[in-house]
């Protein structure tokens, strides 16, 4: 790689590292396994970086490189879903909190979200895509990257009434 394209590369990673890693975090629920599937992305990010010269939105197509990868990580593990574990404290209090029984049931009502669901809520709050971008990472229209993110969303608000009205 020409110093040209490791400078493009490291503004790419330096822009979007860190949403891509809380994302793989969010989704596998192991901060090794997110590091090392982070470390692939990036690895097929060099290997198509002819792509990046038409591509409208850079980072939807990062999301959804990292969406594909997880879904090959599943495949290969003869599962469809996360793996096993608690979220990590460190990806929900990226979320903007400190700790204690709100952080608790943030995290447990999180948890009990479907992974379709989740996936939309950490893509939004966590990532800040836009339902258009979200669409283009999961290939559904923006309208249901916002219905399945309204639905989280009233999902959370039942799941964190019931914890409060105890």
């Amino acid at each position: 790689m020409n110093r040209g394209r490791v400078a493009a590369f490291e503004d790419l990673y330096e822009r979007y590292g860190r949403g891509l890693y809380h994302y793989l975090v969010g989704q596998v629920r192991r901060v090794e396994v997110a590091e090392d599937l982070l470390q692939t992305v990036m690895l097929r990010v060099v290997r198509h970086r002819r792509d990046l010269r038409r591509l409208e939105n850079p980072r939807a197509w990062l999301f959804r490189i990292a969406r594909n990868e997880l879904s090959r990580q599943y495949r290969r593990a003869g599962r469809r879903g996360a793996e096993a574990g608690d979220a990590p404290l460190e990806f929900v209090a990226a979320a903007g909190h400190e700790g204690g029984e709100d952080l608790d049931a943030l995290r447990s009502a999180l948890e009990r979200l479907s992974p379709e669901r989740w996936e939309v809520v950490s893509l939004k709050a966590y990532q800040g895509l836009t339902f258009r971008e979200i669409g283009e990472v999961l290939d559904v229209s923006p309208n249901t990257a916002a219905s399945r993110y309204r639905y989280a969303l009233s999902d959370l608000r039942r799941m964190l009434e019931r914890v409060h009205d105890r």
